[in-house]
């Protein structure tokens, strides 16, 4: 399929911004963000590397807007990208959030908040979320599925596990804290 040079600019556009807003990605997730279009993210991968707009570790597949962020790569924000992606072709806008938070975005007229739960911070994550009047609809991330039941957190509409390479386990709502089959993406 040929593709326009207007659609191949804001494809690079976007994939500035994404890297700008999130700092570090792996280059996987970019091809995701663009489906169908291998040959242009490809072509986008390479001048940015090229004209120094960004950098990679391309033996662990990461791509960043700098060292600094190539360093400073964040599992927790690279999980979290994972699960907005699988939500990519809905959203309508998107953010980095502040700890707890690790993306907020908006999606047919609702706020949502993906945070990652790390084991040993249930607590810590629980007391930082607790209820306000009005809450986003969560989507939290967890290691194991076992740390649901510690969590105490208003607003959960579902709850997943993201492993390195993208594939996420979903959990939804009460029936996560309950012996059920898992839904695997």
């Amino acid at each position: 399929m040929l593709h326009t040079r207007e659609e191949m600019q804001e494809e690079l556009q976007e994939t500035v911004k994404v890297l700008s807003q999130y700092g570090c990605l792996q280059t996987n997730q970019i091809y995701r963000m663009f489906p169908g279009h291998d040959l242009i993210v490809a072509t986008i991968l390479r001048k940015l590397k090229s004209s120094g707009r960004a950098v990679g570790d391309w033996d662990r597949k990461y791509i960043a807007a700098d060292s600094d962020k190539l360093k400073q790569a964040d599992g927790k924000v690279i999980r979290a990208f994972w699960v907005l992606l699988s939500f990519w072709e809905s959203i309508e806008y998107h953010i980095p959030g502040e700890f707890p938070v690790c993306i907020s975005f908006f999606m047919k007229g609702q706020v949502y908040e993906i945070i990652y739960a790390a084991r040993g911070e249930e607590k810590l994550i629980s007391f930082m979320l607790e209820p306000v009047r009005e809450y986003p609809r969560r989507i939290i991330i967890v290691e194991q599925k076992e740390q649901i039941p510690k969590l105490n957190i208003q607003g959960v509409v579902g709850y997943c596990a993201v492993n390195d390479d993208g594939t996420i386990s979903h959990f939804y709502g009460e029936e996560a804290k309950e012996d059920r089959p898992e839904k695997t993406v």
